[in-house]
């Protein structure tokens, strides 16, 4: 059993991992909250999804990159 800790789902080192690792963890069966809720791992996806946007949007930004 794994248990989704929020305070590590509000770190920096969470909002670094990868696509894939945050999909192996979320999808794992052996995934629990502390509180039973769900709606805990999802504010974390959201908030990794936000990071991860806002990420690649500095990168571009920095590279030159259009779109």
């Amino acid at each position: 059993m794994f248990v989704f800790d929020i305070k590590v789902a509000r770190s920096e080192e969470f909002e670094s991992i990868s696509e894939t690792q945050l999909i192996d963890l979320i999808s794992s069966d052996e995934l629990e909250t502390e509180t039973g809720e769900e709606e805990e791992v999802f504010r974390a996806v959201m908030r990794w999804a936000e990071s991860s946007s806002q990420s690649i949007t500095r990168n571009d930004e920095t590279s030159g990159r259009q779109f």
